[in-house]
């Protein structure tokens, strides 16, 4: 039994192996090694991008935002009834969102986290999430 599981298994080896064996040959070789170059590259830039995840998006521009930074954080925390002395990890960035640029602040209390994206040229809250800490 155990010699028939053993060649069994050096069979199914042998068929994978085979399986992935590049065919050798004429031009449609290097028409393949070029077609991967070009995956490869790809593949790469892709890469890049997803690393750098400002790529892509239109560059903030902090001129338009009719709302400060401290106006953005002071409407999250009154939204939620807290003073910025109750508060810890507090952050707040300008970003574009949906094509709207938008005051992104965050912060916890000891009980929850809180995220905010408010509208950076009105001042309204446009998302609000809020989860344990």
């Amino acid at each position: 039994m155990k010699k028939l599981f053993a060649l069994m298994f050096t069979l199914i080896f042998v068929l994978s192996l085979s399986a992935c064996a590049k065919k050798t040959g004429g031009s449609d070789n290097s028409e393949e090694t070029s077609k991967q170059q070009s995956t490869v590259e790809t593949v790469s830039s892709e890469a890049s991008n997803a690393s750098n995840p400002t790529a892509g998006k239109p560059a903030v521009n902090a001129s338009e935002a009719k709302i400060s930074k401290d106006k953005a954080i002071e409407t999250a925390l009154k939204k939620v009834s807290k003073k910025k002395a109750e508060v810890h990890d507090l952050e707040a960035e300008l970003d574009i969102e949906n094509g709207v640029l938008v005051w992104e602040v965050e912060f916890e209390d000891g009980k929850f986290e809180y995220y905010f994206e408010i509208d950076a040229k009105t001042g309204s809250i446009l998302k609000q999430q809020n989860g344990k800490d």
